[in-house]
C-alpha cells in the first residue's frame, strides 16, 4: 500500500481509497500568496487555485492575501499564525492557521 497526499490526473488504479475530512472544526497551515498582515487575524480569504508538484507531492493552494475581509462566502478563515524559522508574521509569504468557512455546523461565518 503506498501513501501519498496526491493523485495525479494520469495515475490509474481500481483499489484506490481516500480520505474524507468531516470534522468542521479541523484546523490547517496554508502559506499566503503575499504578505498577511496582524490585522488581518480572524478575517476570511479566497484561495489560490494552483495545480499541485508531482516532484514533491503537495498542493500548492494558498491563501488569496489580497482578498482579506469579512465577507462570509469566502472560503478559510485565519485563526492563528504560524511562526518559525520559515515564517514570522508580515513577512513575504505569511504561513497562517485556518478553518474552513462553511458548513452546517457553523454558526459565524462573518470574519471579524
Amino acid at each position: 500500500m503506498t501513501f501519498n497526499q496526491t493523485w495525479p490526473a494520469s495515475t490509474a488504479a481500481s483499489d484506490a481509497a481516500g480520505y474524507v475530512l468531516i470534522d468542521p472544526d479541523v484546523l490547517f497551515r496554508m502559506q499566503g500568496d503575499a504578505t498577511i498582515a496582524q490585522t488581518g487575524l480572524g478575517a476570511n480569504f479566497a484561495v489560490v487555485q494552483t495545480a499541485g508538484s508531482t516532484t514533491i507531492g503537495r498542493s500548492k493552494n494558498a491563501c488569496d492575501a489580497d482578498t482579506v475581509a469579512t465577507t462570509n462566502t469566502l472560503p478559510i478563515r485565519i485563526v492563528d499564525f504560524y511562526d518559525g524559522p520559515s515564517s514570522s508574521v508580515g513577512d513575504t509569504y505569511t504561513d497562517g492557521i485556518f478553518r474552513f468557512n462553511a458548513g452546517h455546523q457553523l454558526t459565524n461565518t462573518t470574519g471579524i
